[in-house]
């Protein structure tokens, strides 16, 4: 020991072992060992401490399977399911269902389930549709996939072998067109209501505006008529011509012969191209008209100023006849009509050439006429020289009121019509006062001249009958005295019956002024 002295020392040992393990582990997606966690698959060692203090060595045999996750997406119809693991779905969603797969890890399915609407299938025309009797009417589905199947039905249910995507029908209903798709959803279409219409035979005919080389040939509408046809001959023979697509219910047909009897017929045509027809109609008859004849010997009398007579022979038959006239050097025509062989024309300018023609009307509406008559002139009248002249007589007395006028006219045409401005009309006119009096003279064809006449005046009878008096004196005239100065006035009838008037002035004398000288006062010696 450290002092030198033995020391004796024991040893109880113990040796103890280091030790080694194997695992062997099967693990799905990770394992956790020892702290350390793994996710694939190996052999892995792990040094430690044993119990006993020793080294310990440690080796994993590791196995790591992988655990599944699938999409699963499923459609189906409505009404349809669809079932894994045990779960049934029936509705649209996202399901999630976990299973084991083979390796023993969790196999998870996410199901994705949309539900089908199927195709939108619709049927064209749209409708309504109007087939003509005897025809067909196609219907066309919008969807063709020949992986579809087709099936057309009406009223009545299934229509048996219509699974085309077309169906051919002549009968009147309401059809539908139903496709099913491969994973068996159906789409039903729209209704589509089929008319069958037939057209009668058209009545009603009649023939109007008919003329010498056409007609207008008239009937009734008649209900579904795409358009009608008519045919027309002449009547007995054996020959039609066809008028085809008329859309309306009238035709006027030209190229006719005058004189001529025709036959038509119309039928109504329920198709655009005359497939599906009515039977035609009993016939119309109607005759074209027979050409008028010219008037003859167109003549004019009675030719004055204003007016002439125009004359022609008559047309046997004849409904009316038209005329018409102007001056030779205008150019606008007056037109006129009567249903006699003359007429007499007014409102003509005097001294002028006049140019007119005739032609004959053979029917009402005036559209089978003749030709006009070769241009006919004439010229109107002017006034015959007209003169006037006169003499007057003055009134009696002044004032007075029976002066006259004798007028003499010469010349003119006939008889004479006179119109004063005083309002007479007399040729020679009486009880006149004096003043200017004028005329006008108008002769049977309307000439005219005028005249003015003057009517005198007497003149009038004044006397000045002065006199003067003393004052206290007085005058006496016509019954009248006077006594004092002033100017006075009588009427008096003179010895042709007239006013006879005097004025007399009166003047008071004074006497005679005088006076003595010398004035005074004289102054005188005695004797």
């Amino acid at each position: 020991n450290a002092a030198g002295c033995d020391s004796t020392a024991t040893l109880n040992l113990t040796i103890n072992s280091s030790s080694t393990s194997t695992s062997t582990v099967t693990s799905c997606d990770d394992y956790t060992w020892n702290g350390q966690t793994y996710t694939s698959s190996g052999t892995y060692t792990w040094l430690g401490t044993n119990a006993a203090g020793c080294d310990s060595t440690a080796t994993l045999n590791l196995t790591i399977n992988s655990s599944f996750v699938f999409t699963n997406n499923q459609q189906f119809c409505p009404g349809g399911s669809y079932t894994i693991n045990g779960n049934t779905y029936t509705s649209a969603g996202t399901y999630t269902d976990v299973l084991t797969s083979v390796n023993g890890c969790d196999s998870t399915v996410i199901t994705v389930i949309t539900l089908s609407t199927g195709v939108s299938v619709s049927v064209t025309p749209s409708g309504p549709v109007n087939i003509c009797d005897g025809l067909t009417s196609t219907l066309s589905s919008s969807v063709t996939n020949p992986n579809y199947t087709y099936q057309w039905s009406d009223v009545n249910g299934v229509i048996v072998g219509a699974t085309s995507t077309t169906y051919g029908t002549t009968v009147s209903g309401t059809y539908t067109l139903t496709i099913t798709s491969p994973a068996g959803c159906t789409s039903t279409s729209n209704s589509v209501v089929v008319n069958v219409i037939s057209v009668s035979t058209p009545s009603g005919l009649s023939t109007t505006n008919i003329q010498l080389d056409r007609a207008t040939m008239n009937w009734s509408s008649v209900s579904n008529a795409h358009h009608y046809d008519v045919r027309i001959r002449e009547q007995n023979t054996g020959s039609w011509t066809l008028i085809p697509n008329i859309p309306s219910t009238t035709r006027t047909k030209t190229g006719l012969s005058s004189g001529t009897v025709y036959e038509w017929q119309v039928r109504s045509a329920c198709s655009s191209d005359s497939s599906s027809v009515s039977s035609w109609s009993s016939s119309e008859v109607f005759t074209t008209l027979i050409p008028c004849v010219k008037p003859q010997n167109p003549n004019t009398t009675n030719i004055t100023l204003s007016e002439a007579t125009l004359n022609w022979d008559v047309v046997t038959g004849a409904w009316g006849y038209r005329i018409r006239y102007k001056e030779n050097s205008g150019s606008t025509w007056s037109f006129d009509t009567t249903n006699t062989n003359s007429i007499t024309i007014t409102g003509l300018n005097a001294n002028t050439v006049h140019r007119w023609q005739v032609k004959t009307i053979c029917d009402a509406a005036g559209t089978n006429t003749s030709n006009w008559t070769s241009a006919q002139l004439f010229q109107t009248a002017s006034c015959n020289s007209l003169s006037l002249s006169a003499t007057s007589t003055s009134t009696t007395c002044n004032g007075g009121s029976d002066g006259s006028i004798d007028l003499t006219p010469t010349g003119g045409s006939g008889s004479y019509t006179y119109s004063w401005d005083n309002g007479s009309t007399s040729e020679d006119p009486t009880g006149l006062s004096s003043g200017t009096y004028t005329v006008t003279v108008t002769d049977s064809w309307g000439c005219t001249e005028t005249l003015s006449v003057v009517v005198g005046d007497a003149a009038a009878i004044v006397t000045n009958n002065p006199q003067s008096f003393c004052s206290g004196g007085s005058y006496t005239i016509n019954g009248n005295t006077y006594t004092s100065a002033g100017t006075y006035t009588d009427v008096l009838t003179s010895v042709n019956g007239c006013d006879s008037t005097v004025i007399t002035v009166i003047t008071l004398s004074t006497g005679v002024s005088v006076s003595v000288t010398p004035s005074g006062p004289v102054n005188i010696c005695d004797g």
